[in-house]
């Protein structure tokens, strides 16, 4: 069973017979460099660089790292960087994406045309933080901090169908998820509970499958299996939870980044539900964390 990132690690090698093909999206920043080296030399990844040349350079040498024979694709504008890239995936000639010096909702904006190669209709693309805490015995995948903002009942299935997938993928084969809200009854001055009900109920009529679901669960009682009794939830996903699934953005994103910036968590971060996998990681991360998050989409993209 997978664990942590030494074993997910593992398991990208396992997978990664062929280098993935990784288009990298103006890569003017050392600590991408840094993880897009490692993960070369550990034969994981192919990285296609597009962005400005001497931006790339100048990034390559704060980061100590030689790049003068990775393939380089010149571009002087973002936005068009975000094109070629699509193309790229479109024609099925890279295997995921790496957002690098650009604004996250903008990058999005542009990667998520309908018109170009990233989009699979009929799927709902959505990210997940897979994150490795020191007081958890497993891994935990909290989906959505990073597409979308205010998602719908049906959205919120699918968010789910998303990250259970790429559970089963990372080894999970019975993940236990947890919807959040801020009680764990059904309480009608909150509508989310009411969502996170009928979620559950679905998962009951085998309307999702491949994983156990509860809500609404707060998030100690989805967490912690002392809370779970304490505050007298039933069920096996009460206190074991391995997927938090937020009633919005702005709760999924406060879960990772409070994991993030207050607790000893290895993670990382991607974009799931397109034709390709998406690293798209804050300029606050580490090189570490930007490995991180080449390994998942190594194990996403196989």
């Amino acid at each position: 069973m997978t664990v942590n990132f030494a074993d997910i690690e593992k398991l990208a090698r396992e997978r990664a017979t062929d280098p993935v093909l990784m288009a990298c999206v103006e890569t003017h920043e050392p600590a991408l460099i840094a993880s897009l080296d490692r993960a070369m030399k550990n034969r994981l990844i192919k990285p296609v660089l597009i962005g400005d040349e001497t931006a790339i350079m100048n990034a390559s040498k704060e980061a100590g790292v030689e790049t003068r024979g990775w393939e380089l694709v010149r571009s002087s504008d973002p936005n068009h960087s975000v094109y070629m890239a699509q193309e790229l995936i479109h024609d099925d000639k890279v295997g995921g994406i790496c957002k690098g010096v650009f604004g996250t909702q903008d990058f999005l904006s542009l990667l998520l045309e309908r018109r170009l190669g990233f989009r699979v209709h009929p799927n709902l693309v959505s990210g997940v933080m897979v994150c490795k805490n020191d007081k958890l015995d497993r891994l935990l995948l909290i989906s959505d901090p990073i597409v979308n903002p205010q998602p719908e009942l049906m959205d919120q299935v699918a968010i789910l169908n998303n990250t259970v997938a790429f559970a089963h993928k990372l080894g999970v084969k019975q993940p236990k998820a947890a919807i959040l809200a801020a009680v764990e009854i059904i309480y009608p001055q909150m509508p989310v509970t009411i969502g996170a009900a009928v979620i559950a109920k679905m998962a009951d009529k085998n309307q999702i499958k491949g994983c156990l679901v509860d809500g609404p669960l707060s998030l100690d009682v989805a967490l912690i299996e002392t809370a779970a009794k304490v505050k007298g939830a039933p069920g096996p996903v009460a206190g074991h939870a391995d997927i938090l699934i937020g009633p919005n953005l702005a709760t999924s994103y406060g879960v990772y980044r409070a994991f993030a910036l207050y607790t000893k968590s290895d993670y990382g971060l991607l974009v799931l539900g397109g034709k390709v996998p998406a690293v798209i990681c804050s300029s606050f991360d580490s090189v570490d964390v930007r490995y991180n998050s080449l390994l998942l989409a190594v194990v996403a993209a196989k």
